[in-house]
């Protein structure tokens, strides 16, 4: 979580920066806005897999790992390539999880050992912005909408830094399918600093910014698949920085 709220801080300290040098007035005569296809977020939020929902809620996952919730980090680029009344683009989305405890031995007790369960969720989703408002008016407020597929892939590591084993040859790692429903609001930081936002746009192409903060619900065990597990959550948060380009 440390790290999570450096890189917030860090992003918005090059924001500042950017605001500081903005030193004179860009009148709109001479803003000529640079073209808006792209989008990068960079998003985190607490995490925890619902692996034990099948054992009533109490199982291996919270035996090992605890119940305390975990970093998930994700990164997100998106193509916007309908823009009319919002914007609509497909994204596609790269996140790390990971948890550590410790390992059980075969009859069910606490070992010595650290195991690791680390994850990589890959998600393809189409995305639809409502910015209408926010590109005419500069209302600050911007919700929005995400839907798609997403794959996790998932190792178990021991105390060792290996892929741990299921059964002799079996090696505890794969990659499990769902969906993912992200519903969120963005905030336009543009209207905090206007001259700023134009010099950014000019200089770097870097046409808004925002933060944002979104509910998201997934399903992660292979549409239902009886021998998959759960590694979706059914309610999370995420928050983070956007900006266009």
């Amino acid at each position: 979580m440390k790290r999570a709220l450096f890189t917030l801080v860090l992003l918005a300290s090059l924001l500042t920066a950017t605001s500081a040098r903005a030193d004179r007035f860009v009148p709109d005569a001479e803003y000529h806005p640079s073209p808006r296809w792209w989008a990068a977020e960079l998003k985190f939020g607490p995490y925890k897999p619902d692996i034990d929902s099948e054992f009533g809620g109490s199982g291996p996952y919270e035996q090992i790992f605890g119940s305390g919730l975990r970093l998930m980090t994700q990164f997100t680029v998106d193509v916007q390539f309908l823009k009319l009344h919002g914007s609509l683009g497909v994204g596609g989305t790269i996140g790390y999880f990971r948890a550590t405890g410790q390992a059980l031995a075969e009859d069910g007790t606490t070992s010595g050992d650290k195991t690791r369960l680390q994850m990589l969720p890959l998600l393809l989703q189409l995305v639809y912005r409502w910015d209408y408002a926010a590109q005419r008016w500069k209302f600050p407020l911007v919700p929005y909408i995400r839907f798609g597929v997403v794959c996790a892939v998932w190792w178990v590591e021991n105390g060792s830094g290996n892929t741990a084993e299921l059964s002799p040859g079996n090696k505890a790692r794969g990659a499990t399918w769902g969906y993912q429903l992200n519903l969120g609001v963005a905030f336009l930081l543009d209207v905090l600093e206007p001259t700023a936002a134009k010099k950014l746009d000019m200089e770097l192409g870097i046409n808004h910014s925002y933060i944002f903060v979104e509910f998201v619900h997934n399903s992660i065990n292979d549409f239902g698949h009886k021998n998959s597990w759960q590694l979706g959550q059914k309610y999370g948060l995420l928050a983070g920085l956007t900006i266009e380009f």
